[in-house]
């Protein structure tokens, strides 16, 4: 082989002090940057994003209040805070907002997840393809739900129906106006063509915080991270993590 081919060739690679192969690839070292500018390593990213964690004892969590919430659940101390502000401004113009699900753990979406698939093998249907995919209309697999992040709230009702009530009309209308003012996005709304979750008009989003946590988790959380739960093996089949972790909607994303 010609000299100058093997200074070429030897050019590709970088070596360490361990002789190891050192790749300098800029996509990837970017996203190394940012796992690394909000998480000790990858471990602890992939934990926190899988909702493998205990958020009572996260210092960046704080238990919500009755005023806040009709539950004592937990949220990103920065999403609570955001909340707060816009529960007191629609509070200043008549409408009135209580959040009804907050942060959740990996095992409180499974705790979900599994009694809606329970409910459907009592419905008589046994194709696991078929049941994921209807539990997931409403209800995203644990692991990929954006309430595990701390930065995602249901507010007043988990029905659409209520949002077609006088009050809900009021309710749904002041949020689509205001809520951007204070960090929030309806991340599951009324888009053609948006893949994933049925319209929610409850579920909204803290952008500031979970917009960093999404490009997080397609940079580290892979199809091998979600299992322990009925149907895991369907993730990959359904492309839960492009067409329902990612099936948001136009407006939140960057």
């Amino acid at each position: 082989m010609p000299f100058l081919v093997l200074i070429w060739f030897s050019s590709l690679f970088a070596f360490s002090d361990s002789d190891s192969p050192v790749f300098t690839d800029p996509v990837a070292k970017e996203a190394d940057n940012m796992v690394l500018k909000h998480f000790p390593d990858t471990a602890a990213a992939r934990h926190f994003l899988l909702g493998r964690f205990d958020p009572a004892k996260h210092p960046d969590f704080i238990r919500l209040t009755e005023q806040d919430a009709i539950k004592d659940f937990y949220l990103q101390k920065e999403t609570a805070a955001a909340f707060r502000k816009m529960q007191a401004a629609a509070a200043d113009d008549g409408i009135s907002l209580k959040i009804v699900s907050g942060g959740r753990t990996f095992q409180d979406q499974k705790n979900i997840w599994e009694w809606k698939w329970k409910e459907q093998k009592k419905a008589g249907r046994k194709d696991s393809l078929d049941i994921a995919t209807r539990i997931l209309e409403y209800s995203l697999m644990p692991g990929t739900s954006r309430h595990h992040w701390g930065t995602d709230i249901d507010i007043n009702n988990i029905n659409n129906s209520y949002f077609q009530t006088s009050r809900g009309m009021k309710v749904y209308e002041w949020l689509t106006t205001h809520a951007g003012e204070y960090g929030f996005c309806q991340v599951y709304a009324d888009e053609s063509g948006r893949p994933g979750c049925a319209i929610e008009k409850w579920h909204w989003s803290y952008l500031p915080l979970a917009e960093t946590y999404l490009q997080i988790y397609n940079s580290v959380i892979t199809y091998q991270d979600l299992d322990q739960f009925s149907g895991s093996g369907q993730a990959d089949d359904l492309e839960v993590i492009s067409r329902y972790v990612n099936g948001i909607s136009t407006a939140c994303r960057k």
